[in-house]
């Protein structure tokens, strides 16, 4: 007789930004050991690709596509989702900058801190501006990237940021009319044949963009100084 086949157990999170209530399963084995491997490689790339295919694989609401929400909240997501796989806590390890603390001595010692992930946060979500103005008649509807999107960033890609930013356009407006893309090519030359200050202002949409945020305050063990420490972003809590 064959093996049988396990079941898993599901559980519900509720996104904060597109309150959509999703259900998902646990990490499977070969999951977590794909994620490891990611992790090891420390690419940035490999991760997010890794943690697109299990998000994508683990939740089960019918119609959910992670395209079409922001990365942040895919972030937040996989958080949930690796609390109820391999568990909430997550342990982290800090030692002064340099081995110096504030007092200026000598402490190499490691202190070791429990992060709770069902705890986290997404910050900023209280002061979201997604309207921009370009003229005194024109203005810009951006909406926050996926994760699919980010994964098409380059660091210190000027065409690459400009492609980002040219995906996180989601219509020109006016008191009149609604002005839509027809293709990513051409929100790309609309970008480009922006001014430099209609260019800054659109970017500060991605300066302010909410992200996972959690600050530990903790005592080290080794000299008895009190510190905090603020993590944000998804690899500050592994």
């Amino acid at each position: 007789m064959a093996l049988p086949k396990l079941t898993s157990a599901t559980f519900n999170a509720t996104l904060p930004y597109t309150k959509m209530d999703i259900e998902f399963r646990p990490f499977l084995v070969k999951e977590e050991k794909a994620l490891l491997i990611a992790m090891e490689s420390e690419e940035q790339s490999q991760m997010i690709s890794v943690m697109r295919d299990i998000i994508n694989n683990c939740v089960i609401t019918s119609g959910f596509d992670i395209a079409k929400i922001p990365f942040f909240e895919a972030e937040y997501l996989f958080l949930h989702l690796r609390a109820k796989s391999v568990g909430e806590i997550s342990k982290l390890e800090y030692r002064h900058t340099d081995g110096i603390n504030y007092a200026g001595e000598q402490c190499d010692h490691i202190t070791e801190i429990n992060i709770n992930l069902e705890e986290v946060k997404i910050d900023g979500l209280e002061n979201i501006k997604t309207d921009f103005d370009l003229t005194d008649s024109l203005k810009l509807k951006l909406k926050y990237p996926s994760m699919l999107d980010v994964t098409q960033l380059e660091e210190g890609d000027k065409v690459s940021e400009i492609r980002l930013l040219s995906k996180a356009i989601d219509y020109a407006f006016d008191d009149n009319e609604i002005y839509e893309a027809d293709t990513d090519e051409e929100k790309v030359q609309f970008i480009e044949s922006m001014n430099a200050k209609q260019l800054e202002n659109i970017s500060n949409f991605f300066v302010n963009m909410p992200r996972l945020k959690h600050t530990v305050n903790y005592t080290c063990k080794g000299c008895g100084q009190e510190d905090t420490v603020v993590l944000e972003g998804l690899a500050d809590f592994f």
